[in-house]
């Protein structure tokens, strides 16, 4: 990227690059001078000439090169790095604060007087022409900014200086400022927040209470909240965020009658438990006591803590999931054994040989799942948009007579792998299908759309036709309610071959029968992943169901270990405890 040259008053030019800007080339129309560091002292004429002979020596030097935008006055000035942050502030006229994105890229530091008086220069005079813009503007855009970053010195030196400057300090200066000190867990400045909002009757903004009750959860005088909590109600970001804070609080101060009210409050309207909550409430119920009572009590609640999990079929992280561990470790009047391990496809743990609970449906759970997707999703009326009533009929006809089918196989899909470009789509289908009727032994389904026969090879269609029942859809027609009705309708021992999730069509079901629904597609789903030996390769269904489950002497809980996986990948990392027999 070249050095950008470009026309400047001499006067604008002398004020600001002299003190602020050592690292840049200027150029000026009237005097034909310039000011640079680490450059030649000679100047062409040409102003291009310039741009073109030094832009690349400039680059070198400079790893951002700066820019002065010259915009018709001597008194529009604006500033620029080459950074995408600064030009999209330009763009929305928030300028005026372009050296802060300088000192927020530096470790945060505490700017004196003198720092920001310079930087507001900058801004008067990029703005002396607004007359809309008023002069405490220019603090409420700093102190926004740099609440995006977080910078706990930075923000308090603008606040020192709003204050010698005399500035009149608005809501929302106020409550980024607020946020940045919560998030520094600066308790004496939040109280300081905290009373100028109540002296100047500005405490029930949504936003503003968010941050309030967050931060003086952080204080001593954390029950002020607690009358605080029921103006949030209603409002669920907030509410739920001031519900985990006001927990956190409680447990640090050992209020555990108020623990118990709002962790119950919390459960029973569905507000979610944040991480931090939950580590809150094992370390308030430790279960270090020589109390027999508090030894129960604090193992009721972890107990309620792993049925949550279970309930909701989340998945705790890895510091939920170590703090878990260190709980069973040191819980008083048991001993129990725990370790962070590998479980992929087992009946049993491999640890402790505790069997795990499976993915099977029960002969009444896949009924009602079978009725509810044709009811929802196959005759709902959304398929409708890119199917005829006509060819769907025509198809459960057909699935009707031929199952059931041991394998229903998305064609389109399974033809579209990229896994080998050597093979054609039609070739590689047909390998698929065969392995799965000859070397399998499977009665097999393929689904495929109309212009795989037109364009496709004659041979493979032919020979695809002849090894398998194929049904061919409108090219325009949504296959998945097809591949559901075909898969549902032969049985509760039929797998079906796709990438697809189902998404959009899970969503349609109720909780329970999403519930089913997500079991039997892990459990009947084969994804076709690659070649071995020339032999198609499948990943293969799950057998154990990652919930978090209990035998009474042992727990296993699926952990979310972080890392990154695709939507159809599942967890292997659980943590595994059992409960020694004491003599």
């Amino acid at each position: 990227m070249g050095l950008k040259v470009i026309s400047l008053h001499y006067q604008i030019l002398r004020r600001y690059s002299k003190t602020y800007y050592k690292q840049c080339i200027l150029f000026t129309r009237h005097s034909q001078s310039y000011l640079s560091t680490n450059m030649p002292n000679s100047l062409p004429a040409n102003r291009s000439t310039f741009s073109r002979i030094y832009s690349s020596e400039a680059n070198q030097h400079f790893a951002k090169p700066i820019i002065f935008v010259h915009t018709g006055t001597s008194r529009c000035l604006q500033y620029s790095t080459s950074t995408t942050e600064n030009k999209k502030a330009i763009r929305k006229g928030k300028v005026g604060i372009g050296m802060l994105y300088e000192h927020m890229e530096e470790p945060d530091t505490y700017l004196s007087y003198d720092d920001w008086m310079k930087i507001k220069l900058i801004w008067d005079d990029e703005n002396r022409l607004n007359i809309k813009i008023g002069k405490s503007l220019f603090v409420e855009n700093a102190m926004a900014i740099i609440c995006r970053k977080k910078h706990w010195q930075l923000a308090n030196s603008l606040y020192d200086f709003a204050i010698q400057c005399d500035f009149k300090f608005t809501q929302s200066f106020m409550n980024s400022y607020l946020h940045i000190c919560v998030t520094a867990e600066k308790r004496d400045e939040v109280l300081k927040i905290y009373r100028w909002f109540v002296e100047n009757g500005n405490l029930f903004g949504a936003a503003v209470l968010k941050n309030i009750i967050n931060g003086l959860c952080l204080t001593d005088h954390w029950k002020d909240s607690i009358k605080l909590l029921h103006s949030a109600k209603g409002t669920p970001q907030f509410s739920n965020t001031a519900f985990n804070s006001l927990v956190c609080a409680a447990c640090f101060h050992k209020d555990y009658d108020l623990v118990e009210d709002l962790f119950g409050e919390m459960i029973a309207e569905d507000i979610p438990i944040s991480d931090k909550t939950i580590v809150a409430l094992l370390n308030a119920y430790d279960g270090i006591t020589d109390n027999i009572d508090w030894s129960v009590s604090c193992k009721n609640m972890v107990e309620k803590i792993l049925l949550l999990f279970r309930n909701k079929r989340t998945l705790p992280s890895m510091a939920v999931a170590e703090a878990l561990q260190e709980w069973f470790r040191r819980v008083s009047f048991e001993q129990w054994d725990t370790k962070i391990i590998n479980i992929d496809n087992k009946h049993n743990c491999p640890r402790c040989q505790s069997p795990l609970e499976t993915l099977e449906l029960s002969d009444a759970e896949f009924k009602n799942l079978h009725n509810e997707v044709i009811a929802k999703v196959i005759h709902g009326t959304d398929i409708f948009r890119k199917t005829s009533p006509k060819e769907l009929k025509a198809f459960m006809k057909f699935v009707d007579e031929g199952a059931p089918y041991d394998v229903v196989v998305d064609g389109l899909n399974v033809a579209l792998v990229q896994f080998n470009k050597t093979l054609r789509p039609s070739k590689l289908l047909l390998i698929v299908v065969k392995h799965l009727v000859d070397n399998c032994g499977y009665k097999c389904l393929v689904l495929g759309r109309r212009h795989m026969i037109k364009h496709w090879s004659k041979s493979d269609m032919q020979a695809l036709t002849d090894c398998a029942d194929c049904f061919f859809t409108e090219d325009v027609t949504e296959d998945d309610p097809f591949m559901l009705y075909a898969s549902l309708h032969s049985g509760p021992q039929a797998v079906f071959v796709t990438r697809d999730m189902f998404r959009d069509h899970k969503a349609l079901l109720d909780y329970d029968t999403h519930v089913a629904f997500v079991k039997w597609q892990r459990s009947h789903q084969l994804s076709f992943i690659n070649f071995k030996k020339g032999r198609p390769l499948f990943k293969a269904c799950r057998v154990e169901d990652t919930i978090t489950q209990t035998t009474g002497d042992t727990w296993h809980i699926p952990v979310d270990d972080g890392i990154n996986q695709f939507a159809y990948q599942l967890p292997t990392t659980w943590l595994c405890a059992k409960r020694n027999i004491l003599n």
